[in-house]
């Protein structure tokens, strides 16, 4: 059997999860990634990766976990990440991003975090988009306008 640092199959020897955090990764992240059709988790932190996050991470269709936090990554947020609707987990934090944040209401996400880039526009939350499921929602330190939209249900905890 074949094992390698960080990757995981399933039974059908098809790759379900890369577990790559903190390797030193540098370069881009290549649209062949899409061609990992059974990949659920995808942990890319923390390394030194540059360029565009590829809109063909929205074809991993099985994909429940993203976290892409802390590199060098540059451009938008693609669209495509809204068609994950297993998606629960996504952190694209503390890299260069730019644009408006996506609309990802087909999302089943629990935890979005997206702080520390230079994200601009409104948060994209309209009254049509429900998120009964939302735990966390880091956007801080990025440079949004506008209220707070309703659907988003909001406690402040105090320490």
């Amino acid at each position: 059997m074949w094992t390698w640092t960080g990757v995981a199959c399933n039974s059908r020897r098809r790759v379900i999860s890369l577990d790559l955090a903190g390797f030193n990764l540098t370069g881009f992240i290549s649209p062949a990634i899409s061609n990992l059709s059974a990949l659920e988790y995808f942990d890319l932190s923390d390394n030194q990766l540059s360029g565009n996050i590829p809109p063909e991470l929205g074809k991993l269709s099985q994909l429940w976990f993203l976290s892409l936090h802390n590199n060098l990554l540059t451009g938008v947020i693609p669209e495509t990440l809204g068609l994950l609707k297993s998606m629960t987990d996504i952190s694209l934090s503390s890299n260069n991003l730019i644009g408006e944040i996506p609309d990802i209401c087909n999302c089943s996400s629990l935890i979005i975090i997206l702080r520390d880039n230079n994200l601009t526009g409104e948060i994209p939350f309209s009254t049509r988009c429900q998120l009964p499921y939302l735990d966390v929602l880091f956007l801080f330190d990025n440079r949004l306008v506008g209220v707070i939209p309703s659907v988003i249900n909001i406690e402040f905890y105090k320490p």
